[in-house]
C-alpha cells in the first residue's frame, strides 16, 4: 500500500474510493474556468469529499445520514463497523480548503446556492426519498448547477437486490433536461460491486453516469 497515495489516504469506512472517472469529472469541472466549487449530494463519510478537497475544491457536502457526517456504528450485513465520520475526518486530514458539511435531505436545502459542479452517487434510489418523484428530485439538483456548470449523476438501472424504491432507465432521466441543458454522456456500465451499505453482499450492479452542462439561456 502506498501510504502517499491520496486515495488511501481518505479511504472511506463505509464505501470503496472513487474510481478514474471522478477525477475526470473534477478535471471537466477545471477546465470551464468556473470557480472550483462542488457540491457532493448523499457526501456519506466522505469518499468523494475528502478527495476532492485534497485537489483544492471548495467543497459544500450534504447528507442526511447522522453516522455517516458525526461517527458511530453502522451496520453492513450481520456485522457492526465504527465508522470515524466525515467531520472528524475533515479535522484529522487538515485540509487547506474548507470543507461545508450540512446534515439534512438535500430537498429541503441549498435554496440559494449554485456550484460549479452538482454530483450524487445513487441519491435517488433510497427509502427516504420515496416522497418525492425523480421529476422533482432532478429539478433540485438541477437548481443548484451555475450557467456552464456540470451536473453529475450516478444512478442504478439494475441490481441483484430489492433494497430500492426504484430504478431509473437512461432514456427516463434524459425526458427532464430541456434545451437550457446539453447532455455531454449518459452510458451505463455493469460492475461486480463489494458488500456496503446499500447491499451487504458481493453483488452485480449496472450504473449509469449522465453528465449535463447548464447552457445559458440565450445559447
Amino acid at each position: 500500500m502506498d501510504k502517499n497515495n491520496p486515495i488511501m489516504k481518505t479511504k472511506s469506512d463505509l464505501w470503496t474510493s472513487p474510481n478514474a472517472r471522478f477525477f475526470r469529472y473534477l478535471k471537466m469541472i477545471e477546465k470551464t474556468g468556473l470557480p472550483k466549487e462542488i457540491c457532493i449530494l448523499g457526501c456519506s463519510d466522505g469518499n468523494y469529499v475528502l478527495p476532492a478537497a485534497r485537489r483544492g475544491f471548495l467543497v459544500t457536502a450534504v447528507d442526511i445520514d447522522e453516522v455517516a457526517i458525526e461517527g458511530g456504528y453502522a451496520k453492513i450485513g450481520n456485522k457492526k463497523i465504527m465508522v470515524e465520520g466525515l467531520k472528524n475526518r475533515i479535522k484529522k486530514h487538515n485540509l487547506q480548503v474548507p470543507v461545508e458539511v450540512i446534515k439534512g435531505n438535500f430537498m429541503d436545502l441549498l435554496s440559494d446556492k449554485t456550484f460549479s459542479g452538482v454530483f450524487s452517487s445513487g441519491l435517488m434510489h433510497y427509502s427516504q426519498n420515496n416522497e418525492y418523484g425523480i421529476e422533482k428530485m432532478i429539478n433540485k439538483m438541477k437548481s443548484l448547477v451555475s450557467v456552464g456548470g456540470i451536473l453529475l449523476i450516478e444512478h442504478i438501472v439494475k441490481e441483484n437486490t430489492d433494497g430500492y424504491s426504484r430504478y431509473i432507465s437512461p432514456g427516463d432521466l434524459n425526458r427532464f433536461f430541456g434545451q437550457d441543458w446539453f447532455i455531454k454522456s449518459h452510458k451505463t456500465k455493469k460492475y461486480y460491486e463489494a458488500p456496503n451499505p446499500r447491499n451487504p453482499n458481493y453483488h452485480n450492479i449496472i450504473w449509469a453516469r449522465l453528465y449535463a452542462i447548464r447552457k445559458a439561456k440565450n445559447d
